[in-house]
């Protein structure tokens, strides 16, 4: 019921010309949100932090489709006839410019790549939310490839150097196709199958073999 008063009333100002209102009452709105969540994210603490910021993406954007549901008729008629930004891609340019560029959360976001040597081996779950969240940070994927690259080559490295697992040639092939199937499995489950991670994946996985 609440939804459908909503929608009326929105529709309503819309159509009696008050929709300039009704769309800088909303950006307004979603603003000063997501500078409270923003402030609340800066100030989470350790281990907690991409949980949190994960978790309040993931709110942000149930958000963003009811009030894109809400505005609808919004979104038909004034926006482009205005030349506005549609809702739900402006509430996911704030969560941008407020929530992921705000210096003290991009500073740890982008430090939060360093966690990849750790994670890599078994915490897939934990991978695919910094996947997620590094769309929307500049260069965050990029950061993440280079990290993932670093780390595979450190890995081979010691495969080649382990002298004892190499006097068997044809297990230590199965063991680095094994190695092999086991990133693969984590580049498609953890992110998204990204051609780019893959390519990034397959060149490292190739100098192990040289």
């Amino acid at each position: 019921i609440c939804f459908l008063h909503c929608l009326r009333d929105a529709y309503e100002m819309v159509l009696h010309n008050f929709g300039e209102m009704l769309y800088t009452g909303v950006e307004s709105t979603m603003t000063n949100r997501l500078r409270e969540i923003s402030k609340r994210l800066a100030e989470a603490e350790g281990d907690l932090f991409l949980e949190e910021v994960f978790k309040n993406w993931v709110k942000n954007r149930t958000v963003l489709l009811m009030i894109h549901d809400i505005l609808r008729y919004m979104d038909r008629t004034y926006i482009p006839h205005n030349h506005k930004t549609p809702v739900r891609e402006l509430g996911m340019h704030l969560w941008r410019d407020i929530v992921l560029q705000s210096p003290k959360i991009k500073t740890r976001l982008l430090d939060t790549p360093g966690l990849v040597n750790m994670l890599m081996d078994d915490k897939i779950e934990d991978l695919r939310r910094m996947y997620n969240l590094f769309h929307g940070v500049p260069d965050g994927l990029s950061t993440m490839k280079a990290v993932m690259t670093s780390h595979l080559r450190e890995t081979g490295e010691q495969l080649v150097a382990d002298t004892e697992r190499a006097r068997n040639p044809v297990k230590f092939v199965k063991f680095l196709l094994d190695v092999k199937e086991k990133y693969d499995k984590i580049i498609y489950l953890a992110f998204c199958d990204d051609k780019t991670f893959q390519n990034a994946f397959d060149s490292s996985f190739e100098s192990i073999f040289n």
